[in-house]
């Protein structure tokens, strides 16, 4: 009932959120459309920046051409500082809301040779680019710029869907998970019927409540399941609070018993009870170097009957 309430929930906020998106962008046009004017003047004002910088503030800038779809080009008589290219076209673009991804290539204007080039990540990430000190010739050259073609952008109400769904679906697969590991089964060779015939009692150790024969450790509202040996391993502890168990002691008393041999499997137990019992700062299970470990108690250890 809790995932199912928390479901109706959310759909309720997305269906909100999309019905915002959907009105918001009825108000603008899209931003990923290219109109071919902006990426002129962009260009156009990179070419007098570009020229200006070195000194030059009379050559006439020839027209940007659209050489092919999406690749646009601008010739450029006079030597221009390389160094100067990505802020400056980076800066152009931006002030005429042009904010696809793109490539950059100077290329030779008698050779078709590429110089240099980039792409617009390569500045975004630290404000450089490869080969950004080299310089390059002083004649006839095109700047080149690509623009990348097929970007994902979320321009449709069930794009916005999935990218909000997916999260969700996240959500719902830990708590899946979580329920899956909580349900411990007990071992078959402890038959359920000598179990009820044998029940023991509660066992009070901090805010604590250990139920050994239904492996579960209580603490207030919170409910732990235990696996079988997490079970013993905390009943044994528990049973001999306040005292140092030695680990030849502890894999003898949890594990000999049952015909398996551990190493660092009581580590790995050890770990798991310092997880749950770290909702009592009271009690906790302290490691003795070279020895074993302590489960260390504030108040008195009692025995409840239920």
């Amino acid at each position: 009932m809790e995932i199912i309430k928390t479901l109706l929930i959310y759909l309720g906020l997305l269906a909100a959120a999309l019905f915002s998106m959907q009105y918001v962008g009825s108000l603008k046009n899209p931003g990923t459309v290219l109109k071919a004017e902006k990426i002129n003047l962009a260009l156009r004002r990179t070419g007098h920046l570009l020229l200006k910088a070195d000194g030059d503030t009379t050559t006439v800038i020839p027209p940007v051409e659209e050489v092919k779809k999406g690749v646009w080009r601008l010739q450029l008589d006079h030597h221009f500082a390389y160094k100067d290219l990505p802020e400056i076209l980076h800066s152009s673009f931006m002030q005429h809301g042009i904010e696809r991804n793109y490539d950059v290539a100077v290329i030779r204007c008698n050779d078709h040779k590429i110089q240099a080039g980039y792409n617009l990540n390569d500045y975004l990430v630290n404000k450089e680019v490869p080969c950004q000190e080299r310089e390059t010739n002083n004649n006839c050259q095109y700047i080149e710029v690509s623009f990348q073609k097929g970007q994902a952008s979320l321009s449709s109400p069930y794009q916005y869907l999935w990218a909000l769904l997916t999260p969700f679906a996240y959500f719902l697969w830990t708590r899946f998970q979580k329920r899956q590991t909580n349900k411990r089964t007990m071992p078959p060779t402890i038959p359920v019927e000598m179990v009820a015939a044998d029940r023991e009692p509660l066992l009070q150790f901090g805010a604590f409540l250990l139920d050994f024969t239904g492996q579960k450790l209580i603490h207030l509202d919170a409910v732990h399941n235990l696996t079988y040996r997490e079970a013993k391993l905390l009943h044994l502890f528990v049973t001999h609070a306040n005292q140092v168990l030695e680990r030849s002691t502890i894999i003898e008393k949890v594990w000999a018993d049952e015909g398996v041999l551990v190493g660092r499997s009581v580590d790995m137990f050890v770990s798991r009870l310092r997880k749950m019992l770290k909702e009592d700062a009271t009690v906790q299970i302290v490691a003795v170097h070279g020895i074993g470990y302590r489960l260390e108690v504030g108040g008195q250890n009692d025995s409840i009957n239920v």
